[in-house]
C-alpha cells in the first residue's frame, strides 16, 4: 500500500466539521436561588457526667501486659 493510494481517495469532513446543535443557553435573568445556611446543632442538654472516682485501679490485663516484656 502506498501513501499515493490513501490520498486518491475522498476524505470525509470530520464529525465536529459539520453544524452542531448547541444545547440552549439557559436565561441568565433568571437567578439561581441561594441556598441559607444552617444553623449550628443545639448543644446537648443533660446532667453532666460526673467526675471518675480517683482510686480506680489499673485492670488486670493491663498489668499483665506491662509486665510481659
Amino acid at each position: 500500500m502506498s501513501d499515493e493510494s490513501k490520498s486518491e481517495k475522498p476524505t470525509n469532513p470530520p464529525p465536529s466539521a459539520g453544524p452542531q446543535k448547541v444545547p440552549p443557553v439557559p436565561s441568565t435573568s433568571t437567578p439561581k436561588p441561594v441556598p441559607k445556611a444552617k444553623a449550628p446543632p443545639a448543644a446537648p442538654t443533660g446532667p453532666a457526667d460526673p467526675a471518675p472516682p480517683e482510686d480506680v485501679s489499673e485492670p488486670g490485663f493491663l498489668t499483665q501486659l506491662r509486665t510481659a516484656h
